[in-house]
Formats: structure tokens, sequence, C-alpha cells
């Protein structure tokens, strides 16, 4: 992974760990799941273009995230479009 795009990783893991989901000030209002979806989304893309079909890469949503049952996971193919994956590793 090059240099730039391991930070603008990091820059998103890092706001995503600041906040505190389980906290009784959270206010979820202020959270928006669709924006750090569509982030980690284009992240994943520009991943695999980084790494092509030598690696799969497969967004997941996390758990704190009400709606994370609904399209929870999904590998980015080559040419940008997405195919619905199941949690199993023995499904796969």
């Amino acid at each position: 992974m090059s240099e730039g795009l391991w930070r603008k990783f990091a820059d998103w893991a890092i706001e995503f760990d600041r906040t505190s989901f389980f906290s009784d000030d959270f206010d979820a209002s202020g959270w928006d799941w669709a924006a750090f979806h569509e982030r980690g989304l284009q992240l994943s893309r520009w991943l695999k273009e980084e790494v092509g079909n030598a690696y799969r890469v497969v967004y997941e949503k996390p758990y704190e995230d009400p709606d994370c049952g609904l399209e929870e996971r999904r590998e980015v193919l080559a040419d940008g479009t997405w195919v619905q994956r199941p949690l199993s590793r023995q499904a796969q």
C-alpha cells in the first residue's frame, strides 16, 4: 500500500476509533454512517487499484453500525464493481 493511501486509511480509522459509540453522551444523529461507508468503500477501491488481482479487498461494516446486517460484507473487483460476500469464511 502506498504511503499516501495508508495515511487516508489511518485518518478514516482514527476518526472512527475516537468516536464513543457506547457512551452515555454519544449523539447518534451526529454520526453519518452513509458518509463513513462511502469513504471506506472509496478507500477500498483505491486499495484494489494499487494491489490488483494479487489480493482480495473486502469491505466489512463495523458492528457499531445499526444497519451492519445490510450489505455487511462486500468485495471490490478489479473493475471497481462490488460482490456481496457471506460473513462465514466457510461459506466462501
